[in-house]
């Protein structure tokens, strides 16, 4: 698991420096506390949590839980045939999702899903999560590329 973590950080590291660095920063303070010291070290992402989805679509939706407006989250399909699509279609976007695929994008502004698969299907999206960085006192990062004036507050209540 230690490449595709590698892999999914240094997407994140390129695509939304700020979000990186306070990532990092707050896995570095949770790696202080004796509870989780062992945990730390072991965990290979910059992101706080993972989900692993396997052999499912997704209907489209927000995750409002995920993080925050000016945060991004990294998807990869790590196996998906190559009818596989993932849909963003408030920005108009229907691309291939097959295995290798990977997407960056704040999964909390944009309406996304993805198609059913005719093969074994799996995916990782990775987040950072607001009430962590929260938790050890730091704030959000700054929005990239100017995206707050596509975000609406009432997507999410």
């Amino acid at each position: 698991m230690r490449e595709p973590a590698a892999f999914l950080s240094a997407a994140l590291a390129i695509a939304h420096p700020d979000q990186w660095k306070l990532t990092k920063e707050s896995l570095l303070q949770i790696a202080q506390h004796p509870s989780f010291t062992n945990t730390i070290r072991r965990w290979p992402f910059i992101f706080h949590a993972i989900s692993v989805i396997g052999n499912r679509c997704s209907p489209w939706h927000r995750d409002c839980e995920s993080g925050s407006p000016q945060m991004f989250d990294v998807l990869c399909s790590l196996a998906a045939s190559r009818t596989t699509v993932l849909d963003l279609p408030g920005l108009g976007v229907r691309c291939r999702y097959s295995a290798g695929a990977l997407a960056i994008f704040s999964g909390n502004v944009h309406l996304h899903g993805v198609s059913p698969s005719a093969d074994e299907r799996l995916c990782i999206a990775a987040y950072t999560r607001q009430p962590v960085l929260a938790k050890v006192r730091l704030g959000l990062p700054a929005w990239p590329l100017k995206w707050e004036n596509l975000w609406n507050p009432e997507w999410c209540p």
